[in-house]
């Protein structure tokens, strides 16, 4: 059993190729024939080069997948085993902050993972009690700071919380479109004069600068979300709330409900618990399913495969096919509008 941590290098297809030879090189002199990869996204892009790359050098190398995200965001994956068990965490955490926040009147954001997809975040909320969520914000769907907090003023108001309190979960990379009202640097990583001062660090601003061009020019996140864009994000969306809150004009009818000098907000963030916990019992046998049927089918002569659990049936897919993106939600699917139903949001844009 090898030993892994996450090399960005061997994702970047400009600087992988010395990598990629070096690996093949070495399972080669240690006479090994067969490779289990266990992992995510990057995992499977990783073991689909080293097969190529094998195949390339005439090294008859099989290597063989088993999906393993607690962000479920494997193409051709129905749910990845330990999803489900961060999931019932992660609810129980929200029932939890829930009892907190209404007891002790503050607003908390509460930060889970999801590097490139809110499945963790929507199921949570989903599948929490009515009310304890007032706003989920994932990476498939835009939101603005203004556009946020107007809708959470508008919740306040309408549920006479005349001591300010409420709950919004968002995913790690659930950033704001207007993000760079609050850096203190511009496209090209100069000084502005004019922003937000939400206390973002150097590295925290340009981590925003880089998500925001690339979000411009219409592309993703590739393998893991950086600590500076993740507490970045977390700082906005706390720091801006804090600020915008108390500026919102409350619905007719409505005037001064809400007392904002007594508005407190925190932060929460539990994404290593989730990763911690037990597994669940039908995580645990999922697991052992996949890898025995990624055992089998290497034997059966099959190679540069995930095993996968399709619905109610367990599949071989071609790595080829796996490593052409990440699953995501749909905006406009009937999933996402059951979530912005049980939290009663509207468009946050």
């Amino acid at each position: 059993m090898l030993g892994t941590s996450r090399v960005n290098e061997l994702i970047d297809v400009g600087g992988r190729l010395a990598q990629l030879d070096r690996i093949v090189t070495s399972l080669h002199a240690n006479n090994t024939h067969i490779m289990y990869v266990i992992g995510g996204d990057g995992s499977m892009k990783v073991a689909h080069a080293i097969s190529s790359a094998a195949q390339a050098k005439g090294y008859p190398l099989a290597v063989a997948t088993v999906p393993k995200t607690m962000d479920n965001d494997v193409l051709w994956v129905w749910q990845s085993f330990g999803f489900l068990s961060a999931v019932e965490k992660a609810r129980e955490i929200i029932d939890h902050i829930h009892t907190e926040v209404k007891s002790n009147p503050r607003l908390c954001i509460l930060q889970l993972f999801g590097s490139d997809s809110g499945f963790v975040v929507s199921h949570a909320v989903l599948a929490s009690a009515t009310g304890h969520c007032d706003i989920a914000l994932i990476p498939e769907v835009d939101f603005s700071m203004q556009g946020l907090a107007a809708n959470l003023a508008r919740k306040m108001h309408g549920d006479n919380r005349r001591v300010p309190y409420g709950l919004v979960v968002m995913a790690e990379t659930a950033v704001p479109t207007d993000a760079m009202d609050y850096v203190p640097l511009d496209e090209e990583k100069r000084p502005k004069e004019e922003f937000r001062d939400v206390g973002l660090s150097r590295d925290e601003a340009e981590a925003i600068v880089d998500f925001h061009l690339l979000r411009k020019a219409h592309k993703r996140i590739e393998g893991q979300t950086s600590d500076e864009l993740r507490s970045a994000g977390l700082k906005i969306v706390r720091h801006g709330l804090r600020d915008l809150l108390p500026t919102m004009t409350p619905p007719d009818g409505m005037n001064g409900m809400v007392d904002w000098d007594k508005l407190r907000v925190f932060t929460n963030e539990p994404r290593h618990i989730l990763r911690a916990i037990p597994p669940s019992s039908s995580d645990i046998i999922i697991g052992q399913r996949l890898g025995a049927l990624a055992v089998d089918n290497i034997m059966a002569g099959y190679t540069d495969f995930m095993i996968s659990q399709w619905l109610t049936e367990f599949v071989l897919v071609p790595l080829n096919l796996v490593v052409l993106g990440r699953k995501r939600i749909p905006r406009e699917g009937i999933f996402w509008k059951s979530v912005l139903a049980k939290t009663g949001q509207s468009p946050l844009a």
